[in-house]
């Protein structure tokens, strides 16, 4: 069996204020031995991973670079103990300012880690203090430097739009410094409040003001467009690379193959049953990762479910989604399942059929979650 492995790591200098991921900052008297002990547990007792093939390792949060060289080093040597990781693509989250210095992420490419991903967001010191980011541009600079010198050649940086105060001219500068520094592969995300954060709290009050819809889709626009440009490939909603640098964990996601989740709160997908951890770090830590106990929401997925997210999640890619594969996994005609929803969304601009392939088409990209929706 293939299947991608997800390991998380709930921990950061501090946590952002629009951040309402599983992560606590400070803690660290939790992060070693507690935590990593019990994630080694868990991957040592996971009888799923032997002999599994591997295509990729992702390592998020959080924020993994946190944890010291020794910490990051025995998650990955507890994983290759149990399947062959020699040819996975390994990503590393990582922020700028989070002890990510050249000898450590030398070390890090050593033990076998091959790819970065780095939490950049914007380019203006005074946005990332407003965001509640622990690090500057000179912090993104350093890393991105150090990641350079220690033989990472596969590196991708996270920015933001839709920011509180934010201009067209500031999301330009963020991604023309990124085409600059030529790094290969990009995430351009829209900010998205919960009313469980600080932001949200803000935002409720009246103390920040978000762009409007239109201005958003403005400033994608404008950010595919420049992207395209200087010879990024978008792949998916929100991911550019250069080519041959497109994310394989999270493709893996995308096209609804296998991935199994460590750690707290991680998620797994494997042979159409979903799972999750547990979200208690108490209950996590003393079940020195027992799979019965730390166990989550367990559910056998029906095949309504299963073609529902052959398309929610296969129309998130750019190249679509496949009638003669959904025919193969499914037995039932795409076209014939889901017409109605098809020839809505064909007639509105929103959706194109090419030869085989079903995707949005460029405005159907810009009202995405309408789209998608639609088929749930």
């Amino acid at each position: 069996m293939t299947a991608g492995v997800y390991v998380h790591i709930p921990f950061c200098v501090r946590k952002c204020a629009y951040c309402d991921f599983l992560s606590f900052s400070g803690l660290s008297d939790l992060r070693a031995p507690p935590y990593i002990d019990a994630l080694l547990d868990e991957i040592s007792r996971c009888d799923a991973l032997d002999a599994l093939s591997i295509p990729s390792v992702f390592l998020g949060g959080g924020t993994p670079s946190v944890l010291d060289e020794a910490s990051l080093s025995a998650i990955l040597n507890a994983i290759a103990r149990k399947a062959d990781i020699s040819a996975a693509e390994i990503t590393l989250e990582a922020n700028p300012g989070s002890d990510a210095n050249r000898a450590k992420l030398s070390s890090l490419r050593s033990s076998g880690f091959n790819r970065l991903s780095i939490g950049l967001q914007a380019a203006q010191d005074g946005m990332l203090a407003a965001l509640g980011r622990s690090h500057t541009l000179s912090d993104f600079l350093d890393i991105r430097e150090a990641a350079a010198s220690a033989g990472f050649r596969n590196i991708n940086a996270d920015v933001m739009f839709g920011l509180p105060g934010q201009t067209p001219d500031d999301l330009a500068q963020t991604i023309g410094l990124l085409v600059s520094l030529d790094i290969p592969h990009i995430s351009a995300y829209s900010l998205t409040i919960e009313d469980s954060t600080p932001f949200g709290k803000m935002l409720r009050e009246g103390a920040i003001y978000l762009p409007d819809e239109d201005a958003e889709r403005r400033m994608y626009a404008q950010a595919r467009q420049s992207l395209a440009g200087a010879g990024y490939t978008q792949y998916e909603i929100s991911n550019f690379a250069r080519l041959g640098r497109e994310c394989i964990h999270n493709i893996l996601y995308w096209t609804r193959q296998n991935y199994l989740g460590f750690g707290l709160g991680a998620h797994s997908l494997v042979n159409n049953t979903r799972w999750r951890n547990t979200d208690d770090m108490h209950e996590y830590i003393v079940s020195k990762g027992e799979h019965a106990s730390i166990v989550r929401d367990a559910e056998d997925l029906d095949t309504t479910a299963q073609m529902e997210e052959f398309i929610f999640l296969g129309l998130r890619m750019t190249n679509g989604i496949s009638a003669a594969e959904f025919h193969r996994q499914f037995g039932v005609d795409l076209h014939t399942r889901f017409g109605a929803q098809i020839l809505k969304y064909q007639h509105l601009g929103l959706l194109e059929i090419r030869g085989d392939l079903l995707r949005l088409t460029p405005n159907g990209v810009n009202v995405s979650n309408i789209v998608l929706a639609d088929f749930l």
